[in-house]
């Protein structure tokens, strides 16, 4: 009881107080750095599962072919299967395993990068918003806008 009389008694003396300039300018500096720490892990976090999960798009259409080509009935004088030279052939078909899985994990990863805002989060890649690249549209705003839908479109098409 002694305990809740005292929480009491400090809300009231000091719910009438106004903070001072100081301790507002402490209270408010240490939520920007909050934040902008929030921020920066954030778009670390997305932009390296983008990365992976679009790496791993390519890694199992690798795989998947791989084990086409070993598995297959129809084998050259050779004695190997046909493999295909490009990766856009290996997934070209969204019905097969490969081509599922592709699209899935580039897409995805497509997403995840878009979502990191990596060029105005990460200190290493902000180049600031004055360097225009062309038509008074900045090279962080074209970095931002270009590889994420360039990506889903690689997945899609």
């Amino acid at each position: 009881q002694s305990l809740a009389v005292v929480v009491v008694a400090r809300r009231a003396t000091h719910s009438n107080a106004m903070p001072s300039i100081e301790e507002r300018l402490t209270e408010v500096e240490k939520r920007q750095k909050y934040q902008e720490g929030y921020t920066r892990k954030r778009g670390t976090a997305l932009l390296f599962l983008g990365a992976s999960f679009g790496l791993m798009g390519f890694l199992f259409a690798f795989v998947t072919g791989v084990m086409k080509t070993v598995n297959t009935e129809d084998k050259y004088d050779s004695g190997y299967g046909y493999f295909p030279p490009t990766v856009s052939e290996m997934v070209h078909d969204p019905k097969d395993a490969a081509g599922k899985a592709f699209f899935a994990f580039e897409f995805i990863g497509a997403i995840f990068i878009f979502l990191s805002w990596y060029p105005w989060a990460l200190r290493n890649v902000f180049l600031g918003d004055d360097d225009e690249a062309c038509f008074s549209v900045s090279w962080v705003m074209l970095r931002q806008f270009v590889p994420a839908p360039g990506m889903m479109l690689v997945a899609t098409v």
